[in-house]
This record gives C-alpha cells, structure tokens and sequence, in this order.
C-alpha cells in the first residue's frame, strides 16, 4: 500500500477534466495522424464524462515557498507515476516516448502535464503550449524531462505566495472512488490540496495553539487476501504517516464491521523528538482505508489528525463525524 500516495491506476477522465480546453484540444489533434479512430472515440467519451464527475469543484491549490529543487522534484514523482518508473531511476535527457515507448504515449503526456499542473497549482494548458512552441510538433518525442522541469519552475516562480484559500463550507468533492465534505468542526477550515484524486483541509486555533489536518485520497492496494494482511497493510501506512521528527507510540487497527467491500480503521498516538518545540501537545490521528468495489487493487483512506491541547474525547468524536462522511462515490 502507499498510504496517502497517488494511486498508480488512477482514472484518466479526472485528469483530462482537470485541464484547459486548449491542451485537451491540442492532444485530440495530435492522436488523429497517430491512433485508430477507436480510442479517439473512447478518449472523447472520458473527456465528456469527466466534466460532471465533481459534486463541487476547486481550483487546484498553489503550494506555498517551493524551492526549485522542490518543484524540479514534483516533475519527476509525476512523470514516475504515469509511466510507472521509480522517479529515482529517471534519466532527465529523455523525452515521454522514450520513457513510455508504446502507442499510448500521447495519453501519458496528458497524464504528465495535467499532474503537473494539478500539484503546482499552474495553468497546464500555457505549459503544454510552450513546449510545442518551442519544439515544434508531438512535443512528447521532443520534450525532455529537463525542459519539462524548467517550464514548470518558470510557471510556478510567476505565481505569488498566497495563503490558502478557505474551504466552502457545506461542499462536497467527489473521485471515482469517494466522495468527501469539508469538516463541519472544528469551523474556518482551510483548503490545502484539491487534486482529481486527493483533498486536504487544514484548521488552526491560534490561541489554543491547535492544529487539524483533515484528508481523503484515492489510493492502490494490494489485492485482498484476508483480514490479517489487509491490517498489516494499514498497519505499515499509518506508521509511514510520521514525519520527521515524530515516532508512533501506539497504533491501533480493526477491521470495520459493514456491509460492502472490506474496510479498515485506525488510530496513533505520536511523540514529538523535541518537547522543547511542541510543548506538551499531544499528536493523534485517525484513519479508514476501505478497497473499491470494482477494483481489487484500488481504494480509498480518509485520515483526520489533531496537534495540541484539545480534550482526546472531542477530537474523536470530531474525526469520527469527518471520516464516517467520506463515502463510497456513487
């Protein structure tokens, strides 16, 4: 499992939904000299569905202070996720096609341009036009992913630091997998991250010095085998969650007992390194992995986290009203 990670088969109408006509445009015009009238059709189909796939809609959000390294680095998770190559293992000088060298290539592009866009919060159309400006025609032959790198850290430095914008309160977003509404409590959230396939909310009492985090994701899974494994699965991404400088103290995972695909929860305690920094605030949080119902591989995790002074009871009963509202989409 990969937690909170982008699931690798993630569906491609959440993507091309997620883009500016003009790239949507440029790629069909580019697949009629490459690809059977067949898969022109059922791409027209994904582009058509995607546009009623969200309850509510958001604007991707721009990541606040990224270095260029940073930016450099989501280039690189992004293209590794849609041709399924370690990001590690990604020689820079290389184009899409010689990474993906099969047919579908022109459709990894759109993945690629598309996620990169969604996480840096820029236009992926005006990127997309650059680089066929600059190269002249079926940019995923010509466009290294060095060039690819330099166009995004140029979109991203034209933005501006801004603080997250609030999230609606009552909306409702929705995935092919789940659907998710912005926590009711406590009030004043923010929202962080608004992918095709990912949100997170974020909440901060300044005199309490308390912090939620709220999140919901589409996720991949290891086929369900029995109870024991799939809880060994959740076992392994709750203790991933830990950031640096943070150790789990205890975990706790159960299977949830309902009706439909299998579903698991979960909860830890976190210990700061540093007391001198966080005080004695305590860290808590709570989670759900369930699998989808069609898809043996695929699913969904809801996490709700809490830093700080707020009474144990109240924040369970806050993270509990949070995780039970991400439901199977419809």
């Amino acid at each position: 499992m990969r937690g909170f990670a982008t699931a690798p088969g993630r569906p491609l109408a959440h993507i091309v939904s997620s883009l500016s006509h003009s790239l949507v445009m440029f790629v069909i015009i580019r697949l009629v000299s490459r690809i059977v009238l067949r898969f022109l059709v059922v791409l027209a189909f994904l582009v058509a569905a995607g546009a009623s796939i969200a309850s509510d809609t958001c604007t991707p959000v721009r990541p606040s202070g990224l270095s260029a390294e940073a930016v450099d680095q989501t280039v690189l998770r992004k293209i590794a996720e849609a041709v399924r190559v370690p990001a590690e293992q990604i020689d820079t000088r290389k184009t899409i096609k010689q990474l993906d060298p099969t047919d579908n290539v022109p459709v990894t592009y759109v993945l690629v341009i598309g996620g990169i866009g969604e996480a840096l919060g820029i236009d992926a159309g005006a990127v997309l036009d650059k680089a066929n400006k600059a190269i002249g025609q079926d940019p995923w032959e010509r466009v290294t992913v060095a060039t690819l790198q330099t166009l995004a850290r140029k979109a991203y430095f034209a933005g501006t630091d801004t603080p997250p914008p609030p999230a609606p309160r009552g909306a409702r977003f929705e995935t092919r997998r789940f659907s998710v509404a912005v926590p009711s409590q406590p009030s004043d959230w923010s929202l962080i991250l608004c992918n095709h396939d990912q949100f997170v909310f974020r909440s901060q009492d300044a005199m309490a010095n308390d912090i939620y985090m709220a999140a919901a994701q589409d996720i991949s899974l290891e086929p369900f085998k029995n109870e024991e494994s799939f809880l060994t699965q959740v076992r392994t991404a709750v203790a991933a969650l830990a950031s640096t400088g943070q150790r789990v103290t205890s975990i706790d995972v159960r299977m949830v007992r309902q009706s439909g695909p299998p579903c698991a929860s979960a909860s830890a305690d976190l210990t700061p390194a540093s007391a001198q920094i966080f005080g004695r605030s305590r860290y808590t949080l709570y989670a759900r992995f369930c699998y989808d119902s069609k898809y043996p591989y695929l699913g969904y995790s809801a996490l709700f986290s809490h830093q700080g002074q707020a009474p144990a009871n109240l924040v369970r009963e806050m993270a509990a009203s949070y995780i039970d509202g991400v439901r199977p989409a419809r």
